[in-house]
């Protein structure tokens, strides 16, 4: 009797094993695709700041650009009161 006993909790030990065995490897499996969508999440991230840091350099040239020709306007605009005024 005591052999079946024994017998009967060895195969409870062994199934909860298998229940232990099969929760580890469903934690590592979802583990693993966690981490695999942080990575992809953070190559986002950094794909969206390259983008972002080429914008500020394209709106800075722009602005250089807007600068210089409002810069050129103002001189022609000084260039035209400089002749109204010789012209009088």
């Amino acid at each position: 009797m005591q052999f079946v006993q024994a017998s009967e909790c060895t195969d409870e030990v062994k199934n909860f094993s298998k229940q232990i065995t099969t929760g580890i490897e469903n934690t590592s499996r979802d583990i693993n695709g966690t981490a695999k969508g942080v990575h992809s999440i953070v190559s986002l991230i950094s794909s969206f700041g390259d983008k972002l840091a080429n914008l500020n350099i394209k709106m800075s040239k722009k602005s250089i650009i807007i600068c210089v020709i409002i810069d050129f306007l103002q001189q022609l605009e000084n260039m035209l009161k400089d002749a109204m005024k010789e012209e009088k």
